[in-house]
């Protein structure tokens, strides 16, 4: 729940054109879960007018609007570097290792009626069970990246709002099919996002 409002206030915001308060939100949502991670790359790219822009220009265009984004930085770091400086094993474990299968105590593989890649290895006996430490990781990465980049070059010639929430929802679909499990709940979280990308498109259509 308050991962969907967070990143409903971003929109919100974005909408009214009031861009700071925005990825302010953006961050916040992105101290509560790592969902909202994905959304970042695609949002920026449209609010901060970086369509056009190469991989290697666009750091100098984030710097010269800086003072949109960083008190999103600061809110985040804020939020977050006290559980890190407290205890950074503990804070690396329980915000990567644990969902990636590198602790005994990991999450298991399918979890409890999952869906998923780590569904289809268990059911084909590609492992034999679910407390394996499988290479996730690899496999999201050569099919995240490449389609990331597909998109990003996409978004090159101009993106807008709808378009930014689609592009952001299909590398997290992606990402999460790959990963260890994925419940239905995470299902519906994610569906959430084009529907509403397609709901905005069709309300520009229609006005």
């Amino acid at each position: 729940i308050m991962i969907w409002f967070l990143l409903l206030l971003t929109l919100f915001f974005f909408s009214r054109n009031k861009k700071t308060a925005g990825f302010t939100a953006l961050a916040a949502a992105c101290a509560v879960k790592q969902f909202a991670w994905f959304f970042v790359p695609f949002m920026a790219i449209d609010q901060l007018r970086l369509t056009g822009a190469t991989l290697r220009e666009i750091p100098a265009k984030l710097w010269q609007k800086r003072k949109i984004w960083v008190p999103g930085v600061v809110l985040f770091l804020l939020t977050v570097l006290p559980f890190l400086i407290w205890d950074p094993v503990s804070f690396y474990q329980d915000t990567f290792k644990y969902g990636s299968g590198g602790l005994p105590t990991s999450y298991p593989i399918q979890g409890f009626h999952g869906y998923g890649f780590g569904s289809v290895l268990l059911f084909l006996r590609f492992i034999p069970h679910g407390n394996v430490n499988f290479p996730f990781v690899i496999i999201q990465a050569l099919v995240v990246i490449p389609l990331f980049l597909k998109l990003y070059s996409k978004s090159r010639s101009g993106i807008d709002m709808a378009e930014s929430i689609l592009f952001s929802s299909i590398i997290l679909l992606a990402f999460m099919f790959f990963s260890r499990y994925l419940h239905g709940n995470f299902v519906g979280f994610i569906v959430f996002w084009p529907v509403l990308s397609f709901c905005m498109k069709r309300k520009e259509s229609t006005s």
